[in-house]
């Protein structure tokens, strides 16, 4: 069992339990001694304890969540929480003076306009190389798109699927300007689907890893 497997289960992170993230995460983290990251997503911060653990508390890690969401009571000198609202490009840009981050986690509320408003506001932060993670889009499924894309747009899947091969053809969330950046500075685009293909959203994961170049 690989090491951040290992300490998503002990501190009890879907991301390492029913989902099966981990596995996958590990090799792009390991190469970080001292990075700084950011998760979108807090609520009882077992995430956060297993980035920390796994990077011998010498990470720097900013978290932000809701109020309304927010559990987690941070004991840790190296962790710092943020409020806000991901929806909300106003409150993203207070997380700008906290960067550049070598990491970004979005797992706060897995809706599409969310994830993508976030993504246009927050690449901008990461360093060069460093990773982008969109976690759990397999809620973009249609099977689900009622709840997590009610407008019917363009889902999360497609959009990185077209930026996959470098070309986004249709985005209602985004601004022109955010659309061209993301397209001249993004490396690698990565899906991921550990429990196979996605057959009933309710028993899905999938998760994303974009790479940025300066």
């Amino acid at each position: 069992m690989k090491r951040l497997t290992r300490l998503g289960k002990f501190y009890g992170t879907d991301k390492a339990t029913c989902h099966k993230y981990t596995d996958i995460y590990e090799p792009y983290f390991e190469k970080y001694t001292v990075p700084k990251i950011l998760e979108i997503g807090v609520h009882k911060g077992a995430s956060i304890k297993m980035l920390n653990d796994f990077f011998y508390n010498k990470c720097k890690i900013i978290g932000f969540d809701s109020g309304d969401q927010l559990e987690f009571k941070n004991c840790f000198a190296n962790v710092k929480i943020i409020e806000g609202d991901q929806s909300i490009r106003d409150d993203l840009k207070n997380l700008h003076q906290e960067g550049p981050f070598d990491i970004i986690i979005d797992d706060g509320s897995h809706l599409v306009e969310h994830q993508l408003i976030s993504f246009a506001a927050l690449f901008p932060l990461l360093s060069e190389n460093g990773v982008y993670i969109i976690e759990d889009i397999h809620t973009s499924h249609e099977k689900v798109a009622y709840h997590f894309n009610p407008k019917g747009f363009i889902n999360t899947i497609v959009f990185l699927e077209q930026l996959k091969v470098g070309k986004i053809v249709e985005e209602p969330f985004l601004f022109p300007d955010e659309i061209k950046y993301i397209q001249e500075h993004t490396k690698s685009v990565q899906l991921f689907y550990p429990r196979g293909p996605i057959i009933d959203p309710a028993e899905g994961s999938a998760t994303s890893i974009i790479k940025k170049v300066l």
